[in-house]
C-alpha cells in the first residue's frame, strides 16, 4: 500500500513539474514573439524614415533640374556689383601694381598646398562674351570658381561643361559617409570650410561643408584617375561619390546620396610618383561618360582652359576664365586656375574642345594668415609659378 502511495505522489509531482515547465515554455515563446513584433515595428519605423529622406532626395533633384532650366538673373546682378566694388577698392589704392607689391611683401604663413592667381589679362581679356553669351564670373575678380547651377544647359558650351561634370567625383574617407537605408547614404557635413581652416569672414563659400580630400574622374569603364598623394591610406579606406554639389541659391546641398552614385576603389593599376598620379579600378563599371582627352603639347600659352573639382573638399565647383601660362616642360604645364587642396586629381579641360588635357596635382599656398584668420593667397605670375598640371598624354601613353 505504501508503495502505491509513493508511486502516486511521484506521478503527481512529475505532472506538476511538467505543467510548470510547459508554462515556462509558453512564457518564453510569448516573450520571443513580443521581441520579434517590436523588432518588426522598429524596422518599419526605420524604413518609414528612410523613405521620407528618399522622397526629400528626389524633391531636391527635381528642384535642381528646374533651377538649371530657369536661371535666376538677380545672382548675375549681384556678381556684377561685387566686381564693381572690388575694382573701386583697387582704384582707391592707386592701381593694381601697388596692390601686388603689398601682397608680395606681406608676411605669410603656409597653410595648404595650392593658390589663387591674378592672371595677366583677368581684368580685360576675360570680360568678352563667348559666342555672344556673357562670360561667367566667380565671387570676385580674384576668384573665378562658380557653382554648377550657374550654368545654362540651353547654351551649348555651358551644356558641354555640365556633361563633363557627370564624370567627376569626390574622394572621401569611409567614416565621412553613413548608411541610412538599403539604397540611401548621408554625407557627414558637420565641418564647415570656415571652421576647418579658420577663414576670414570675406572668404567665398566659407559656410559650405568640407567633406572630401581630393577629386577624381572617369577614364575607363571602371577606371578612374587622381593625384597619387590623395591616397595616403589603404585604398579600401576610401569611397568615391558622385553628385556632391550645390542645388540652388538658397544653399541646399546634395548630401543624401543614392547607392548607385557610390563606388569603392579596388586596386591600383598604374601608379607614378614622378607624375604624382594613380589609376585605379572600381568595384563595378561606372554608368557615366568616359572623358575624352587630347594632347596638351598642342596648346599655346594663353589658351583658355577650365577645371572641374572639389576645392578644399566642398561641393563641386567649376574654375573658369583661366589659361595656360607656361607650357615649356615635357611632363607638365602651369596654369592660372583658381585651385585648392581638394582639387588635387581634378581634370583640366581645353575650353575649345572640352577634352581633358591634364590632371591638377599641386600649386602654391591657398591661404595666408593675417594675425587673426586666414585670407585668400593672391599671387601673380611670374612671382608665383602657377598651378601645376600633369600632361594627360604622358599618363595615358605610359600606363601599360
Amino acid at each position: 500500500m505504501r508503495n502505491i502511495v509513493t508511486v502516486l505522489l511521484l506521478l503527481f509531482g512529475f505532472s506538476a513539474f511538467c505543467q510548470t515547465k510547459s508554462d515556462s515554455i509558453q512564457k518564453m515563446d510569448s516573450l520571443l514573439k513580443k521581441k520579434e513584433v517590436n523588432k518588426i515595428i522598429e524596422e518599419l519605423e526605420f524604413k518609414k524614415k528612410a523613405t521620407l529622406k528618399n522622397k526629400n532626395f528626389k524633391i531636391q533633384n527635381l528642384e535642381f533640374n528646374s533651377i538649371q532650366k530657369n536661371k535666376i538673373i538677380d545672382l548675375k546682378e549681384a556678381q556684377k556689383k561685387i566686381d564693381l566694388q572690388e575694382i573701386q577698392k583697387i582704384n582707391e589704392i592707386e592701381g593694381l601694381q601697388e596692390v601686388e607689391e603689398l601682397v608680395i611683401k606681406s608676411t605669410s604663413i603656409p597653410f595648404q598646398q595650392e593658390a589663387l592667381y591674378i592672371g595677366e589679362d583677368e581684368l580685360e581679356g576675360y570680360n568678352n562674351d563667348i559666342n555672344g553669351t556673357p562670360r561667367l564670373h566667380g565671387p570676385s575678380q580674384f576668384d573665378s570658381r562658380i557653382e554648377l547651377r550657374e550654368l545654362n544647359p540651353d547654351i551649348d558650351w555651358q551644356w558641354l561643361i555640365l556633361r563633363r561634370n557627370e564624370s567627376v567625383g569626390i574622394i572621401i574617407e569611409k567614416e565621412k559617409i553613413n548608411k541610412i537605408s538599403e539604397d540611401i547614404y548621408q554625407l557627414d557635413i558637420s565641418n564647415s570650410l570656415e571652421r576647418t581652416y579658420n577663414l576670414c569672414s570675406n572668404i567665398p563659400f566659407r559656410t559650405q561643408p568640407t567633406v572630401g580630400i581630393g577629386t577624381t574622374f572617369i577614364i575607363g569603364e571602371n577606371e578612374m584617375i587622381t593625384a597619387n598623394h590623395v591616397f595616403n591610406k589603404k585604398l579600401e579606406d576610401y569611397v568615391i561619390v558622385f553628385g556632391f554639389e550645390m542645388l540652388n541659391k538658397n544653399g541646399i546641398i546634395q548630401t543624401v546620396i543614392n547607392v548607385k552614385d557610390i563606388y569603392y576603389p579596388q586596386k591600383k593599376i598604374y601608379n607614378s610618383e614622378i607624375y604624382d598620379v594613380v589609376i585605379y579600378e572600381l568595384d563595378r563599371p561606372v554608368k557615366r561618360p568616359v572623358l575624352e582627352w587630347k594632347r596638351s603639347s598642342s596648346l599655346k600659352e594663353g589658351n583658355e582652359i577650365y577645371m572641374i573639382g572639389h576645392p578644399s573638399g566642398i561641393p563641386k565647383k567649376i574654375a573658369v576664365n583661366a589659361s595656360v601660362i607656361k607650357n615649356s616642360h615635357d611632363q607638365y604645364f602651369y596654369t592660372s586656375l583658381d585651385s585648392f587642396q581638394g582639387n588635387s586629381g581634378s581634370p583640366v579641360f581645353d575650353f575649345n574642345t572640352h577634352k581633358v588635357i591634364g590632371v591638377l596635382v599641386s600649386g602654391e599656398l591657398d591661404y595666408t594668415f593675417n594675425g587673426n584668420c586666414n585670407e585668400l593667397n593672391l599671387c601673380k605670375y611670374p612671382y608665383c609659378k602657377g598651378e601645376k598640371v600633369i600632361r594627360i598624354e604622358n599618363i595615358m601613353n605610359n600606363r601599360y
